[in-house]
């Protein structure tokens, strides 16, 4: 039987030969996996022309082929044309779908058992890219056993595709004709599968979040029916590895939520995937959704799920540096609370304007508001909710210079989050506790609680979290002299502020950077990482990370020699942290004013700041700014000849040797030396000034070849020559 319109074919009438045809062929026989077949049979080069040369077409109709030992090729090509003319123009097959595919799929969906045809049927429901055996198992209300062996066998006949891992999905163009073939159920049983879907979406999206999240779900927190079926989402890597696997199934099954009219899984929906989004970075993504929910929620006239997605806007807000909005949306979630007469959400809308006031510069009021949340929580019984009270009321607490504090919440919080088995708190307590050992000077340990943190964050995915731990363990390897892996650690995080676009994140860790290059010399380095920072923090209107910033600039003009400069932006930098209360800011900078205006020979005002900032430092009980402190005064004392340095510069080493803080070391040796030389004790100086070398060498920083310029002038004759102006304020920012 000769195919009109086709050109002819040596032996076959009208059928051409075509490397697309004789591809086919080969196709056809490969599955057809029939003894005696050959590709050059004409009775197979006719049926895959009957198939158009469509792939899908030729594997679904030697699949048939190969199922039906007793069927004779003309017999099926017959039926396969028959099919394909019948079908076309109907809306059964839709424009986009070819006719030749479209007829091979209804007869292979004709020769499927029941129990097959129905899953196929559901499986057209599914909104996503692909499934899973379960879900496959909630759309047909069946065991997944069962449901694996069915699927199994749609996959052996091409009517569904399996990947490597274990996931199911549709040919492409097959969707829309199993979709079409869905709407044979009925309404009723159509509506119960699709409920059963978005139900076990639901739960295993709930359970997941209790493994990321840092708070409960408020209005989703209950499981759905159907999570009898989820898989074990009972470690934070079980849930992780679902979630990537389902995260754009969920997100399309939002959408499809609302086209069904299923409005209450669109609003708890987005809530579930929260951490997960917000943890990996996709912001705009997780904003897309709520908004949705938000949608949702209000066309229910749902204010608990209105109020919980109005915290997770407000979140996504501050991160991406709209204060304003996310005040506004925290506000009106506490209202919505309030109302409810819930404590928990209560509590949870104060903790989100906490987080607003820090970043306003408002600590004094966000330690109140981090108070009042946590008193919510110990009277409602949240202990997740207590976990990060104490953690943000610390985080305020620190900040101010409050570390006894700070540590008084931190540590019960650690505790708390080992009891619950709680890692996002962990992580968040463990950085916590890591800043202030930084701040109090119990260096080794901090350097192991950040550790700590970025393994614990690596672990639940917390990539935001797993950068600013990086950064805190930077700055604790330059703090101890180890500027490689400091400058290792910084660019990392840097890099994953940069992925996930987080300017805030990326300006702090450009601020550790700065003061890095600063230390190695490495002035125009500094200059434009201080400036971009300044830059990222002014746009963003964080006042105290602008502080920060201007502190940094100032540190490199007083380097340069511009110490007049550096005194006019300091003055005000040291106002600045003052006003907002900033004590260990406010400490750091007074400490660089006064040695800039003893530069500019204004002796007694720098004598009157540096003694403010040693008595702050005392009183903030931070020992590393102590002990710089007191390297500064030593050197005014030596240039002034006011009183003997050796007491201040014996201090400091002390200080530094106990921390240990190597680059306070050097100086105070180096100080020490210098000042014996002066005295006429120059066998004694040069052993000073051979130990400040050889912490300078180790450090590998530029102030060894001025150490070793002042060791060779001592062999040719008395040193002239005091500290020059560059070398202190080479001096790593202590306190990050």
């Amino acid at each position: 039987m000769a195919l009109p319109g086709l050109p002819g074919l040596p032996g076959l009438p009208g059928v051409p030969d075509t490397p697309a045809a004789r591809e086919s062929a080969r196709l056809f026989v490969a599955e057809a996996a029939r003894a005696g077949l050959a590709e050059d049979d004409p009775a197979v080069t006719e049926a895959v022309a009957r198939c158009g040369y469509h792939p899908l077409a030729v594997r679904l109709t030697a699949a048939r082929f190969r199922d039906r030992p007793l069927w004779s090729l003309g017999s099926l090509s017959a039926e396969l044309d028959a099919t394909a003319r019948q079908s076309t123009g109907t809306p059964a097959v839709p424009a986009t779908v070819p006719a030749v595919v479209a007829a091979a799929f209804h007869l292979a969906y004709r020769d499927l058992a029941l129990p097959q045809q129905r899953l196929l049927r559901r499986i057209g429901l599914v909104p996503g890219p692909d499934f899973d055996v379960l879900a496959a198992s909630a759309l047909v209300d069946s065991d997944p056993a069962t449901v694996e062996a069915l699927l199994d066998g749609l996959v052996g006949r091409h009517l569904v595709e399996k990947s490597a891992h274990g996931r199911y999905r549709l040919p492409g163009v097959l969707h829309e004709p199993a979709r079409v073939l869905a709407f044979g159920d009925g309404p009723n049983t159509r509506a119960a599968a699709i409920n059963r879907f978005l139900d076990h979406y639901l739960a295993c999206a709930t359970a997941a979040d209790r493994q990321l999240a840092r708070r409960p779900l408020l209005a989703a927190g209950r499981l759905a029916p159907g999570a009898d079926r989820a898989p074990d989402l009972s470690t934070p890597e079980r849930a992780i590895a679902w979630m990537q696997g389902e995260c754009a199934n969920l997100q399309a099954a939002v959408e499809f939520a609302i086209r069904h009219g299923r409005h209450a899984h669109a609003v708890h929906l987005p809530a579930a995937l929260h951490a997960y989004l917000r943890g990996r970075g996709h912001w705009q993504e997780a904003r897309v959704l709520h908004h949705l929910a938000l949608d949702s929620a209000v066309l229910l006239g749902d204010r608990p799920g209105r109020a919980e997605t109005l915290l997770n806007l407000a979140e996504l807000d501050g991160l991406t540096g709209e204060q304003a909005a996310a005040e506004e949306r925290y506000s009106q979630a506490l209202e919505l609370y309030r109302g409810l007469a819930d404590r928990t959400g209560e509590a949870y809308a104060l903790s989100g304007l906490g987080l607003v006031q820090e970043a306003q510069g408002r600590y004094e009021s966000a330690v109140e508001t981090h108070q009042a949340a946590l008193h919510l929580h110990l009277a409602d019984g949240d202990r997740h909710g207590q976990i990060a009270a104490m953690v943000g009321l610390a985080r305020a607490q620190r900040t101010l210079g409050n570390h006894t504090q700070a540590t008084q919440n931190l540590q019960p919080a650690l505790e708390l989050s080992e009891f619950l088995n709680s890692r996002p708190g962990r992580a968040d307590a463990s950085l916590g506790l890591g800043v202030v050992g930084e701040l109090t000077g119990q260096y080794q340990a901090a350097a192991a609680r950040h550790w700590e943190a970025v393994n614990l964050y690596a672990a639940i995915g917390d990539r935001l979290g797993q950068a600013d731990a990086l950064s805190a363990l930077g700055r604790m390897q330059q703090l101890m002299g180890q500027y490689a892996a400091a400058l290792g650690s910084h660019g990392e995080a840097l890099e994953i502020h940069r992925v996930l676009g987080h300017d805030e994140g990326r300006a702090d860790t450009l601020l550790l950077l700065g003061d890095a290059h600063l230390a190695l010399g490495e002035s125009d380095l500094a200059t434009r990482e201080f400036t971009t920072a300044l830059e990222l923090h002014r746009d963003g209107g964080r006042r105290r990370a602008e502080l920060d910033a201007l502190l940094g600039l100032a540190r490199l003009d007083h380097a340069a020699g511009r110490s007049g400069v550096a005194v006019e932006w300091l003055s005000g930098v040291v106002a600045g942290y003052h006003e907002l209360g900033v004590r260990p800011g406010e400490a750091r900078a007074l400490a660089v004013l006064g040695d800039a205006q003893r530069s500019t020979g204004a002796y007694e005002p720098a004598l009157q700041s540096l003694w403010r900032a040693l008595s702050l430092c005392r009183d903030l009980q931070d020992p590393g700014a102590e002990a710089q402190t007191l390297n500064l005064l030593g050197r005014l004392l030596a240039e002034t000849g006011w009183s003997n340095p050796h007491t201040h510069y014996a201090q400091a080493r002390d200080l530094a040797c106990e921390l240990p803080l190597p680059y306070q070391e050097m100086l105070a040796l180096e100080g020490a030396g210098i000042g014996l030389c002066e005295e006429g004790s120059e066998a004694e100086g040069e052993i000073w000034l051979r130990s400040a070398l050889g912490v300078a060498d180790r450090l590998g920083i530029p102030d060894a070849e001025r150490i070793r310029a002042r060791l060779d002038a001592l062999t040719r004759g008395p040193v002239l020559v005091a500290w020059p102006e560059a070398a202190p304020e080479s001096v790593p920012d202590d306190q990050g």
